[in-house]
Order: C-alpha cells, then structure tokens, then sequence
C-alpha cells in the first residue's frame, strides 16, 4: 500500500489545512467499533491513528474545499448524520458544507484491508465513489470534481 496517508499530509500542508491534533487510541478505537459492532479495515484504521481528520473536524472545521474530514470519535451511522434517513452500514467521515453532502465508510463486522467509499446526500446520494481510502483521496487530491459526483 503506498503512503496515501503521507500523500494527504503534504497536500493539505501545501493548502495550510492542519490535522487533528488528537490521534485516535487502541483503546478509543476498541470502544467504538464495539459500540457499533463493526471492524475498522486496515486503511481506516491507519486514517485514525495517523491524521483523524482535520483540525476542529469534530465541529465541522473544513479544509479549503469546505470539506469537514471527522475524527473517529465524530464518525457515526448516516441516519444519525441526516436524521432523516440512512443506508445500513454506512458511516460518516467527511462532510462537505454542514451536510449538503457527505461521505460514507461502509464498514460490517469482518475485518478488510480497504475502505469502500459512497458518496451521500445530495442528486447522487448512494454511488459507489471509491474502493479504498488511497483511492478516495487521489480524488480528493487530483480529480476533485469526481469526488463530489460530477
């Protein structure tokens, strides 16, 4: 697996974004996967411990693109997120514009390598957009108008 995660730093320094300045914990990755029953796969798992979203993500501070990216600990089911409705299994971990659209980790009880990405909200809601978190922010970093359904 190259260093996608390497790759995400650079960009967003490059861009003046911060990470989370707190990383998520074996502990606090523990207690939420058995909250909601579920196995972080490897490239999530590395996401939380290495960047955990962008600074202040937990209350929906954004990069440049007004893309809020969640620590662990702000990740939650999307019928949580939109509160009206959600797709099972599907987790959000980054928003774009206080819910115009999101982003979703499908994640279950088995243990995967790779994340599968869909996006939601929106005309395109439900659209697989990624098969793994490096390919999501190769997206995120080089076709910027796909990653937001266009």
């Amino acid at each position: 697996m190259s260093d996608f995660l390497g790759n995400l730093t650079s960009f967003w320094k490059t861009k003046g974004v911060a990470t989370a300045t707190h990383k998520a914990t074996k502990v606090e990755i523990e207690t939420w996967e058995r909250r909601y029953n579920i196995v972080l796969p490897d490239d999530l798992r590395q996401y939380v411990t290495r960047v955990n979203g962008v600074q202040g993500g937990e209350n929906l501070e954004f990069d440049h693109e007004g893309i809020s990216f969640l620590p662990l600990s702000a990740m939650c089911l999307e019928v949580e997120w939109t509160e009206t409705g959600g797709r099972p299994g599907m987790f959000v971990f980054a928003d774009y514009l206080v819910r115009c659209n999101w982003w979703c980790a499908a994640l279950d009880s088995s243990p995967h390598e790779h994340t599968r990405i869909f996006f939601g909200g929106g005309l395109k809601g439900n659209s697989l957009l990624a098969n793994s978190l490096a390919e999501f922010f190769d997206l995120y970093r080089n076709h910027h108008m796909r990653l937001h359904g266009q």
